[in-house]
């Protein structure tokens, strides 16, 4: 013989309520909010991929139909500027590569001298006013 709980065949009144009530509040208090809120989100996502995607091709359309616009001079000023942000890091490294030793000190009202080195490498400054 099982001992297991059956579920009532039928619900009286008050059982009835209180489920339909917590039907209602589920749908009111958690479904909406939470569905409304994801479409949302959901729908400002994709804006925004659509609005990035769509960003280089609407340069190129501007440096095509309107080259000398002010418009086109920012755009090429921007990858201009870009071009030679990684000509100075690529030279940088080439600076830092060619001699490790080397502090680069750079000239200010306070004087610097290269004192040693602490245990990562980095050089250690002196402080000469």
């Amino acid at each position: 013989m099982s001992t297991s709980i059956q579920p009532p065949k039928q619900l009286n009144r008050d059982e009835t309520r209180i489920l339909e009530e917590c039907e209602q509040e589920s749908l009111i208090y958690r479904s909406l909010p939470l569905s409304i809120c994801s479409f949302f989100a959901i729908q400002y996502t994709i804006y925004m991929i659509g609005k990035f995607s769509y960003a280089l091709a609407c340069q190129k359309k501007i440096l095509m139909k309107i080259p000398d616009s002010n418009l086109a001079k920012m755009i090429r000023g921007v990858e201009n500027r870009q071009i030679s942000n990684i000509d100075n890091v690529n030279n940088y490294k080439k600076k830092q590569t060619n001699d490790l030793n080397e502090a680069v000190i750079f000239e200010s009202d306070t004087h610097l001298t290269s004192v040693g080195t602490n245990q990562y490498g980095d050089p250690i400054y002196k402080t000469n006013k």
